[in-house]
C-alpha cells in the first residue's frame, strides 16, 4: 500500500506540478544541485518538408536525459538576433520549425527552472542549400568549411549542420539525390601540418526500396598544397553507387558525417637503430579491418633492436650494412606491439626479416659486420628530409670510422639513401644497392596532383560504369590470371572525372597522398607533358625537381648497383595488378620505350634501372615479381648477399 502510495504521489509530482523536482527530492529526503543534472541535447534534424523555394519545415529532435526542470525553449536567429519561436514542457524532445533556404539557421535549445534559471543551453548552426550555383564555405567555431556546389543535385534540399559536442562532427544530408556521384570531396581548415586521416561515416539510402548501407573509414587528409583550394580535403568514396547502379536503385537519400574534431595523426620519426641478429618471438595486436577490434598473433624474427644511434658507436667492427626499408602505406591494420618494438608495423619488419634471417644463420661469414637500420614514418617529411635525417645520424655516430660500408635499400629508400650520402663525402662506401628502387620517381604517384581538378563532369553514368569495370576486371583477371588492359576505362575516368582515381587508389593502400608521397613523383619531364597534353589539355602533372638534381649530381653512381623487377602479365595481389595496368597505360598512351611500360606495380624499370645512365645492374631478378616480391625469396636474397656483401670471405 505504501509502494502504492508513492507512486501516485510521483506520478502527480511529475505530470501535475509544474516544477516537480525541488518537492520530489525533499519527499524522498534527497539533496540535489540542479546544476549538476545532466541534461544534454544530443541534437538531430530528422525531416524537411518545403514550403517554398525560399523556405521549409525541418524537424529538430533532441535527448533529454531527465525531466526534472520546468520545460524547454527553442530560439531561432536567421540574420535578425535569436527569438524565442517554441516553449515546451521538459517531456518535449521534439518540433517542427520554419527556417529559410540558402542562410544560416542558428537554433538554441535551452532548458530552465521555474527561477527562469538556464542549466544547459546548446547552440546549433542548420543550413538548407536549395540551388547550389556556387560553392559554400561554411564558418562553425573557429574552422571553415568548403561543400562544392556539383556535389548534389540542383533545386534539391541539401541540409548541413554540426553535430553533437561529444563528437563534432559536420552532417551533410541531402534528400532525393539522384546516383550522380561516386567521390564527394569535402574541404576544411585543418591546424595538421603532418600526415593525418579523418573518420568519415556514410548512411544511402535507396527510393522505393528498405534497403540502405552504412560505410565508416578513415580517409588521408589532402594538404592545401596539393588540392589547390585553401583548405585541407577529404576525398570519401561512396560505394553504393557502385551499388546502385548493379541494382538499377536511385538513391532515395544520403548522409554524409565528417568527424573532424579528432584528427588522427601520423606518428613522425627517423631513427637509425643498432640491430643484432638473433631469434625472436615478437607477440603484437592487430587491428581488425572487419571484426573492428583487436586479435593478437605471433611473428618470428631474425634480428632484435640493440641500440638507438644519437651519439658515437664504440666499439665498432671494420664493416657496417644500413638496411633503409621503402614507403609504407599500410593504414588500416595498423600493428601494436607489446614489448619495445621500433619498427612499429609488420610490414616495416617483415621487409628485411629474410635478410637477417640469412645473417642470423651464418653467423661466422658476418662476424666482421655491424648491422644498422634507418626506421622512419615515411609520410611526414619529403625523401630528402629523411635522407638528410640519416646523413645526420650517421655523422652523430661516427660512420666514416668504418672500413667498409654498404647500404641495401628498397623502393623510396634508394632515394633516401642516396640523398643522404649526398650531405657529405664518404671515401668508405663499397655497394649501394638499390632493389625496386624509385631512382626516376614514380608516375603513379603524380596522381596526388588530381585531387586539385575536380572537373565534376556530367557523364555520371558512364564514369560510374568505368569505374565498376575497373574493380570488376581488376578482381576477375586477378583470379582467372589473365593480363589485365584497363585502357579505355582509364581514358574515360582521366577526361571526364579524374580525381576518382586517386581517390580509389589512396582508398585501398596503393597510393600515398603525403608528402613523402609526393616527394617520389615521377622526375620524367617529357613523359609527364605528353600526359598533360594527352588526357588533360593542361598543365596538371609536375616532375619532381629534387629528384632531378640528385641524378644529376650525385657523385656515388659509380658505387650503385640497381636490382630491378617487374610483373610479367599478371600478378596474383589485385591491388599490384591494377596500379601495374595504370603503369602500362601511362607508357603507351606516351608512346614510351618499353622500359617505361614495364613495372613492377609501384615503379617502372625505366626508374628502376636507372634507364640512360652508366651505372651498375644486375638483371637475374627482374622476371615476374611485383615491388615486393623479391623480400620473399630467400634463395634470390642469399644469392645477393654472397655476391655483394661477402665480397672478400
Amino acid at each position: 500500500m505504501k509502494k502504492f502510495v508513492l507512486f501516485i504521489f510521483l506520478f502527480i509530482n511529475i505530470f501535475v506540478f509544474s516544477n516537480p523536482l525541488e518537492d520530489t527530492f525533499k519527499f524522498l529526503n534527497v539533496k540535489y544541485d540542479p546544476k549538476e543534472i545532466n541534461t544534454s541535447n544530443n541534437f538531430e534534424v530528422l525531416s524537411i518538408k518545403d514550403i517554398n523555394s525560399n523556405e521549409c519545415f525541418i524537424k529538430i529532435h533532441w535527448n533529454i536525459k531527465n525531466i526534472f526542470l520546468s520545460g524547454t525553449r527553442v530560439l531561432l536567429n536567421n540574420g535578425n538576433g535569436f527569438k524565442i519561436i517554441k516553449s515546451l514542457s521538459a517531456f518535449q524532445n521534439s518540433v517542427s520549425i520554419k527556417v529559410l533556404k540558402n542562410k544560416k539557421n542558428s537554433f538554441i535549445i535551452q532548458n530552465y527552472d521555474k527561477d527562469g534559471s538556464i542549466y544547459n543551453s546548446t547552440i546549433k548552426d542548420v543550413y538548407i542549400f536549395y540551388n547550389n550555383e556556387k560553392n559554400k564555405i561554411i564558418s562553425y567555431k573557429n574552422k571553415k568549411f568548403l561543400i562544392y556546389k556539383n556535389l548534389f543535385e540542383k533545386n534539391k534540399n541539401t541540409l548541413i549542420y554540426f553535430g553533437k559536442k561529444e563528437e563534432d562532427f559536420l552532417e551533410i544530408n541531402a534528400l532525393n539525390l539522384k546516383s550522380n556521384s561516386i567521390v564527394f570531396p569535402i574541404g576544411y581548415t585543418s591546424d595538421s601540418t603532418i600526415a593525418s586521416f579523418v573518420k568519415e561515416r556514410t548512411k544511402v539510402s535507396f527510393i522505393n526500396s528498405n534497403i540502405s548501407f552504412n560505410f565508416e573509414t578513415k580517409y588521408p587528409l589532402i594538404s592545401p598544397e596539393i588540392t589547390k583550394s585553401g583548405f585541407h580535403e577529404i576525398f570519401p568514396i561512396i560505394p553504393a553507387s557502385y551499388i546502385s547502379k548493379k541494382l538499377n536503385l536511385n538513391f532515395n537519400s544520403i548522409n554524409i558525417r565528417l568527424f573532424y574534431k579528432n584528427e588522427f595523426k601520423d606518428e613522425s620519426y627517423s631513427e637509425l637503430w643498432k640491430v643484432k641478429p638473433k631469434f625472436s618471438r615478437q607477440t603484437y595486436e592487430e587491428e581488425a579491418m572487419i571484426l573492428h577490434k583487436k586479435i593478437s598473433g605471433i611473428r618470428y624474427g631474425y634480428r632484435i633492436p640493440e641500440k638507438s644511434i644519437n651519439t658515437e658507436v664504440y666499439n665498432k667492427k671494420r664493416k657496417a650494412i644500413i638496411f633503409v626499408h621503402g614507403i609504407q602505406i599500410n593504414r588500416y591494420l595498423e600493428n601494436f606491439f607489446k614489448e619495445k618494438f621500433p619498427w612499429r608495423t609488420l610490414q616495416r619488419f617483415g621487409t628485411f626479416n629474410n635478410f637477417f634471417r640469412y645473417i642470423y644463420e651464418n653467423d661466422e661469414k658476418f662476424k666482421n659486420f655491424d648491422f644498422y637500420e634507418f626506421i622512419y614514418d615515411s609520410h611526414t617529411m619529403t625523401a630528402k628530409e629523411f635522407g638528410k635525417k640519416l646523413y645526420e645520424l650517421m655523422e652523430k655516430g661516427k660512420f666514416k670510422d668504418y672500413k667498409e660500408l654498404y647500404f641495401i635499400s628498397h623502393s623510396m629508400g634508394g632515394l633516401v639513401t642516396r640523398y643522404a650520402l649526398n650531405f657529405s663525402n664518404y671515401t668508405n662506401i663499397v655497394n649501394i644497392i638499390n632493389i625496386d628502387a624509385v631512382n626516376y620517381g614514380s608516375s603513379l604517384q603524380n596522381l596526388i596532383e588530381l585531387f586539385a581538378y575536380k572537373s565534376f563532369d556530367e557523364k555520371i553514368d558512364e564514369n560510374i560504369e568505368s569505374a565498376i569495370k575497373i574493380l570488376e576486371n581488376s578482381l576477375n583477371d586477378t583470379i582467372s590470371q589473365k593480363k589485365l588492359n584497363l585502357d579505355n576505362e582509364l581514358k574515360i575516368l582521366f577526361k571526364t572525372y579524374p580525381y576518382l582515381i586517386p581517390a580509389i587508389l589512396s582508398e585501398y593502400n596503393i597510393l600515398d597522398t603525403f608528402n613523402g608521397g609526393y616527394s617520389i613523383r615521377s622526375s620524367n619531364t617529357k613523359k609527364l607533358n605528353k600526359l598533360n597534353n594527352t588526357l588533360f589539355k593542361k598543365n596538371l602533372f609536375t616532375p619532381s625537381k629534387d629528384i632531378i638534381n640528385l641524378n644529376k649530381n650525385d657523385k656515388y653512381l659509380n658505387k650503385l648497383l640497381l636490382i630491378y623487377s617487374k610483373i610479367d602479365d599478371y600478378d596474383p595481389i589485385v591491388t599490384f595488378n591494377f596500379s601495374h595496368s595504370v603503369l602500362e597505360f601511362f607508357g603507351r598512351i606516351t608512346n614510351s620505350s618499353k622500359y617505361e611500360i614495364e613495372n613492377d606495380g609501384a615503379v617502372t624499370v625505366a626508374s628502376q634501372m636507372m634507364y640512360g645512365y652508366n651505372v651498375r645492374r644486375d638483371s637475374n631478378y627482374i622476371n615476374g615479381r611485383n615491388h615486393e616480391t623479391f623480400f620473399n625469396d630467400y634463395k634470390m636474397i642469399t644469392e645477393l648477399l654472397n655476391k655483394y656483401v661477402l665480397i672478400n670471405y
